[in-house]
């Protein structure tokens, strides 16, 4: 098992591994596949964040991937919407929630300058999994690009890294 330091570092070398691929193509639906292990390990940072500091003994939520719906960035700043994919343990039904991060780099060595993590809407109820595949803008199809700030919904979980 990777630590959250671990796991941070990996993710951010990830984000600047992609961004050639990324200025010089754009994708269909999803950033997923331009942007390499980025999902999964946004989701594996989130789990292993919450664990340590939102989960007590009889919590047994996990967070399994993410959607990667929008992703801006310059030089080393990235914004990045999405669908946080999770479950529960002992059963296999999956929810998600609207997620939004916003990271700057720092460079020699890789290095989070800011890293923020907003997850859950408090203002709506939780979708399963099937239900978002039928109402793919539930969230709100603005919240997905810059024109709506992100830090004026009501987030469930708050991560932020100075």
């Amino acid at each position: 098992m990777n630590t959250l330091e671990e796991i941070e570092n990996m993710l951010l070398v990830e984000l600047l591994s992609s961004s050639q691929r990324l200025a010089t193509t754009k994708p269909d639906r999803y950033f997923n596949a331009l942007l390499g292990d980025t999902s999964s390990l946004i989701a594996g940072y989130i789990d292993e964040y919450y664990r340590g500091h939102y989960a007590d003994d009889e919590d047994s939520i996990w967070f399994d991937d993410c959607l990667l719906i929008n992703v801006e960035h310059q030089d080393n700043q990235w914004a990045i919407w999405g669908v946080l994919i999770w479950g529960r343990e002992n059963t296999t039904e999956q929810w998600v929630y609207p997620f939004y991060l916003e990271t700057t780099i720092a460079l020699l060595p890789v290095s989070a300058q800011k890293l923020v993590i907003l997850f859950g809407d408090m203002d709506l109820p939780v979708l399963t999994y099937e239900e978002y595949s039928c109402d793919r803008i539930y969230w709100d199809g603005l919240f997905y690009n810059s024109s709506i700030s992100p830090h004026l919904r009501k987030w469930d979980f708050v991560i932020a890294v100075p």
